[in-house]
């Protein structure tokens, strides 16, 4: 999950340089979305497509009419006010859904299986098969197809790739929408095993954050190996440590790569990750 969230981040930044804040909470707002289509009667997988969709058709949206305003003035601009939009989604969730938690159920049985020693459920196994399938397609979308290319095209110069004919501006809107999606969808898969509640953004958008930035700013697939580590490290400080150190290990690997390696584990060096 936090390796979706990551991919999220990296394609809208691959794209525009801009560093979406409010990924966390476009997952939050997923997952509330998701909670209620099921409840006006759609089927929970269909229920969580529809509320992937919304928002990554918000963000398209928002992208187009809130942030595109701003880019002739830097990109710092947009990621400024992108704080501003985790705040207005984390107080929208509270004002239409309240601030109890609520329940999503899992899209299948939570029946444990024993696999090499290890516990997991099958809800878990589905909600990682989906994951898993969502970020290989994305990786395939960008590094095989021509909005892929151009998308490449633009996060290395935006100069040349306007020499190319590439159209800056569909582009964007295709790679926020995109990073909606995939935010919609991780809330709708994340919703079932955590709960429901307005603040769950917040963690969810550091460690998607922090996946990104441990397999590489812009890369897709180093934000899925990124997460994983950063899970994984978690889990294990759980474990032989104490569990009150669990984000504080993760956050101190992301410290170690930003040491020995700035642009990530499979990241590029590039002049916007400079700037940055």
């Amino acid at each position: 999950m936090y390796g979706l969230i990551g991919v999220g981040v990296s394609v809208s930044y691959r794209t525009t340089g801009v560093i979406n804040l409010a990924q966390g909470e476009l997952v939050a707002l997923g997952a509330y979305l998701a909670y209620a289509f099921w409840s006006a009667g759609l089927p929970l997988p269909l229920a969580i497509g529809v509320s992937a969709v919304a928002v990554g058709l918000f963000m398209g949206v928002l992208e187009r009419v809130a942030w595109r305003p701003l880019y002739r003035r830097g990109t710092v601009y947009p990621i400024v006010s992108s704080i501003g939009l985790s705040v207005a989604i984390q107080a929208a969730i509270s004002l239409i859904w309240g601030p109890a938690p609520l329940v999503l159920p899992s899209l299948v049985s939570k029946t444990p299986l024993e696999l090499w020693g290890l516990r997991i459920t099958m809800a878990q196994l589905a909600a990682l098969v989906i994951a898993v399938l969502l970020c290989v397609f994305t990786v395939w979308l960008l590094n095989r197809t021509k909005v892929g290319r151009g998308m490449r095209t633009l996060a290395r110069d935006q100069e040349v790739a306007s020499l190319f004919g590439i159209n800056a501006s569909r582009l964007f809107f295709v790679a926020f929408a995109l990073s909606g999606v995939l935010a919609g969808a991780a809330g709708g898969l994340i919703g079932p095993e955590q709960g429901l509640n307005p603040t769950m953004g917040l963690s969810l958008g550091l460690a998607g954050f922090s996946a990104a930035v441990v397999g590489g700013l812009g890369s897709a697939q180093g934000a899925l190996v990124g997460g994983m580590l950063i899970g994984v490290v978690g889990n294990l400080a759980v474990l032989y440590i104490t569990p009150s150190y669990k984000d504080a290990v993760a956050y101190a690997l992301l410290i170690l790569v930003l040491i020995a390696r700035p642009q990530g584990l499979l990241g590029e060096v590039t002049a916007k990750l400079r700037r940055v």
